[in-house]
């Protein structure tokens, strides 16, 4: 998973961090200010697939070659879309919802 975070962003152009032990590996959107925005649309967009994602992947045994290539398949579509969205400067506006909170704020 984190070779796919890491070839998928390569391809569109992003910058991403990427690290974690293997079975616990994490990503981020590095030095954008709309990180918080960028990682909203990427797990709408992932729902949006029927994946279930965020910023961490924690691997297991029931995760197999299929599992892989269906998430890879899906991050390449999702990360091309939220390249186009930082170039046309939409990242907001393609939000559904609010925009993830960074931290334990308190919401209320």
């Amino acid at each position: 998973v984190k070779r796919i975070w890491c070839s998928q962003a390569d391809r569109v152009g992003l910058r991403v961090d990427v690290g974690g032990l293997a079975p616990l590996g994490h990503f981020a959107f590095e030095d954008y200010e709309q990180a918080p925005a960028m990682h909203t649309l990427f797990i709408q967009s992932m729902l949006d697939r029927g994946i279930l994602a965020a910023k961490p992947f924690y691997a297991t045994y029931a995760h197999t070659d299929e599992h892989l290539e269906r998430f890879g398949t899906a991050v390449g579509e999702v990360f091309e879309e939220i390249a186009g969205a930082l170039e046309g400067g939409d990242v907001k506006n393609r939000l559904r919802g609010p925009e993830m909170h960074a931290g334990f704020h308190r919401l209320t």
